[in-house]
């Protein structure tokens, strides 16, 4: 939050799932927004979730590369298909 939307910067959903992801990216952010006031009052951190899917939990950064890249892929507005048989 600290770098990008208090800064008027969008954010890159690629590198803010990273962040999610990966606990070593993570600590740094969480830090951050800690130390902003604007984001304590909003009780707002980023600690999340403590599920990981980095090098500690045993997946690869190719592991942690393909999630990303099917999470981004997921279409918010998904055409709704016919049921069978009709």
């Amino acid at each position: 939050m600290t770098g990008t939307l208090l800064q008027n910067v969008l954010p890159d959903a690629n590198a803010s799932l990273r962040v999610l992801l990966d606990r070593n990216r993570r600590q740094p952010t969480v830090a951050s927004n800690r130390n902003n006031s604007s984001l304590q009052q909003a009780n707002v951190d980023g600690s999340g979730h403590v599920y990981w899917v980095d090098e500690a939990a045993g997946f690869t950064a190719q592991d942690q590369n393909d999630l990303i890249q099917f999470l981004l892929s997921l279409d918010d507005a998904p055409a709704v298909l016919p049921s069978p048989g009709s």
